[in-house]
């Protein structure tokens, strides 16, 4: 599809799609900079992709350590617990992303980590319920 686009630096039309229209520049420039940021953002994206690649996987060297038996799981409550973790995190990750967009990072990051710590108390204060409850039904 090609449509027409006034450039502001020109009266006329250009025929090419708004991401192929050509800005003059120094191309050599242009290359240096991207040469540039390549080699300072890349590594640092790759280790953590990687970071985030070994969490994601470390649930399976959990299990290999005793896992289930330190939790008292059987049959299919292994596979249970992984979808429970895997579906949210795989649904949620994009809407995170968009998020993003419309606050700022460190709130972001630091309401996550307020609610996720909420849950955690709240997971915490549930288990000591039912251990009390067990506890006087004996």
């Amino acid at each position: 599809m090609s449509t027409t686009r006034k450039d502001s630096s020109t009266a006329e039309a250009s025929p090419l799609p708004s991401s192929e229209v050509v800005i003059p520049g120094d191309e050599k420039a242009d290359r240096r900079v991207l040469r540039k940021c390549d080699i300072h953002v890349v590594p640092i994206f790759y280790l953590l992709y990687m970071l985030s690649y070994l969490d994601r996987i470390n649930i399976g060297n959990a299990r290999i350590e005793g896992l289930e038996r330190d939790l008292g799981m059987s049959g299919n409550d292994y596979n249970i617990a992984i979808q429970v973790f895997f579906i949210p995190y795989i649904l949620l990750e994009v809407p995170s992303n968009i998020a993003l967009r419309h606050v700022a990072p460190s709130t972001w990051l630091s309401a996550c980590m307020f609610l996720w710590g909420n849950a955690q108390f709240l997971v915490k204060i549930n288990l000591l319920e039912r251990k009390r409850h067990t506890e006087t039904d004996e």
